[in-house]
């Protein structure tokens, strides 16, 4: 697969499980994208969610 699929894919990922805590979701995240192999996107999906949880703060005042 491309680069650019691959990151689609992890911040679909992140996009699907926003509503969970950050440390179950870190925990999701090193399933799904083992670091030594999947860096890129275990970096990529974390952004995601941190940017999904920074946008609801702003938003909504609250955050998962």
């Amino acid at each position: 697969m491309e680069y650019e699929v691959l990151i689609l894919e992890a911040q679909e990922f992140a996009c699907a499980n926003y509503n969970i805590p950050r440390e179950e979701f870190i925990g999701k995240a090193c399933q799904k994208y083992p670091l030594l192999k999947h860096t890129n996107q275990f970096r990529a999906a974390v952004q995601t969610f941190d940017t999904i949880q920074q946008d609801m703060m702003e938003i909504y005042g609250e955050v998962a």
